[in-house]
C-alpha cells in the first residue's frame, strides 16, 4: 500500500523551493560582486591614468618654470607649492562636500545594480 501523503508532497516541493530559492539569492550576490568588482577596476584604470597625466604634467611645468627661472630646484618647488595648497584648499573647503557627492554616486551605482 503505497499512498502519497500531501505534507510529503508538501515538504518535498518546499525543500524544492528553498534550494531554488538559495542559488537564485547566491546567483544574485555573485552578479552584483562581478559588476561592482568591474567597477572598481574600471575605476582604479581611470585614475591611474588621471595620476599619470597628472604627474607628467607636473613635471612639464616644473621643467617649464626651472628653464625660465634658470634654477631647477625652484621651479619643482613652485610646482610642488602650488599642488600643495591647491590639494589644501580641496580637502578644506571642497572636501565634506566632495565626499557627499562620492558616496551618492556609489549608493546610486550600488541600489541599480541590486534591481
Amino acid at each position: 500500500m503505497n499512498v502519497e501523503h500531501p505534507i510529503n508532497d508538501f515538504a518535498d516541493q518546499f525543500k524544492q523551493y528553498l534550494k531554488t530559492t538559495t542559488e537564485i539569492a547566491k546567483l544574485e550576490v555573485l552578479n552584483r560582486t562581478v559588476k561592482m568588482s568591474a567597477h572598481l577596476i574600471w575605476q582604479l584604470l581611470l585614475w591611474g591614468f588621471v595620476f599619470l597625466f597628472t604627474l607628467l604634467s607636473s613635471m612639464a611645468l616644473a621643467f617649464y618654470i626651472a628653464r625660465l627661472i634658470d634654477d631647477k630646484a625652484m621651479g619643482f618647488a613652485l610646482v610642488a607649492s602650488i599642488t600643495g595648497l591647491l590639494v589644501l584648499f580641496l580637502q578644506l573647503y571642497l572636501g565634506r562636500y566632495l565626499r557627499t557627492l562620492f558616496e551618492t554616486q556609489l549608493l546610486r551605482r550600488m541600489y541599480q545594480d541590486s534591481l
